[in-house]
């Protein structure tokens, strides 16, 4: 084994499965990441009382959540937060900007120019906000991109 990071053989990872979420209110988080992002409403779990405790949201057609944990979010500012961001990768952020344009998003006028920019890692991204403030990093991987040209790479 490396010094830093394990050779991909000696893990049983397989890939992200989730990323949970505190938030204050349910209606708004789910007009958000349903309505608005396009996720779907895979199952949700109940409490005691009948209250929904837990909503995981499919991303896509793949085995990767976003679950929702309705009335966890603390009144502290959102730059206290241990997460930084939620990263979701797009097919093209344009048209995903758009399609949340017309789903009501309110994005600014400078959204499409901002998210035409090359990053560092030679992706285009944009960050929304879900209702609670948390960000959502939308991330578009081009060819000549880190995350595509990694891969096979120890």
């Amino acid at each position: 084994m490396s010094a830093f990071g394990a050779d991909s053989s000696e893990t049983n990872l397989i890939s992200l499965g989730h990323v949970g979420m505190a938030i204050s209110d349910l209606q708004p988080a789910l007009h958000f990441y349903v309505d608005q992002l396009g996720l779907k409403e895979a199952f949700r779990i109940n409490g005691p009382d009948g209250t929904p405790s837990l909503i995981y949201l499919r991303v896509a057609n793949t085995d990767t959540f976003v679950e929702l944990f309705p009335g966890k979010k603390k009144t502290s500012p959102a730059e206290t937060s241990t997460i930084n961001h939620l990263g979701l990768f797009v097919k093209d952020l344009q048209a995903e900007l758009q399609t949340l344009k017309d789903r009501g998003y309110p994005l600014p006028a400078d959204a499409f120019e901002k998210a035409k920019k090359v990053q560092v890692d030679n992706t285009v991204l944009y960050f929304i906000k879900d209702p609670d403030g948390n960000k959502v990093e939308l991330s578009q991987l081009r060819p000549d991109s880190l995350q595509i040209t990694s891969r096979g790479k120890k």
